[in-house]
């Protein structure tokens, strides 16, 4: 009896902590171009081309919330510095990050070289912000740029040649 009076009074004072965190890591993904970033402010404008995301990219996120449809174009914010588990990380599919400098030139950088003759996946997080105050209320956590055709057969020539 006192034990589950113990565990209850633990769940009735974490539980809300619990909820609040399972939250903030709610991510969604789309299919998209970065139109533009503002080192500024730091943020990107997306120009959404699809919410459905294709199996190569299935880890970026679910489908996003109603307000972002394909052929909208969309403001969020980025986070060009810091610690990986909360900058926003711009990625090759084999994994290959653009930037590991943590900075915001080498974001700059990463940016600047993002290819525009393919979409991109973008996975994007709740940035805590409302919005009200023109803050963008989702973040942009990763960028990932797909293999083109010809990296792909090339992969494929290279895992031949490996057996």
């Amino acid at each position: 009896m006192r034990r589950t009076l113990v565990f209850l009074t633990i769940a009735a004072l974490l539980g809300p902590a619990f909820a609040a965190g399972a939250a903030g890591r709610d991510r969604y993904g789309l299919m998209g171009r970065i139109l533009s970033y503002d080192a500024e402010h730091q943020t990107v404008t997306v120009k959404v081309v699809e919410t459905s995301i294709p199996e190569w990219a299935n880890h970026v996120g679910k489908r996003p919330p109603r307000e972002i449809r394909p052929g909208s174009t969309q403001v969020f914010s980025v986070q060009p510095e810091g610690s990986v588990l909360n900058r926003t990380v711009i990625r090759t599919q084999s994994g290959s990050a653009l930037d590991n400098s943590a900075t915001r030139e080498g974001f700059e950088r990463a940016v600047a070289s993002l290819p525009d003759d393919r979409l991109l996946g973008i996975s994007i997080a709740p940035s805590g912000k409302d919005g009200p105050d023109g803050e963008p209320t989702y973040k942009v956590m990763m960028i990932q740029i797909p293999r083109t055709l010809e990296e792909v057969m090339k992969r494929l020539d290279e895992v031949s040649v490996e057996e």
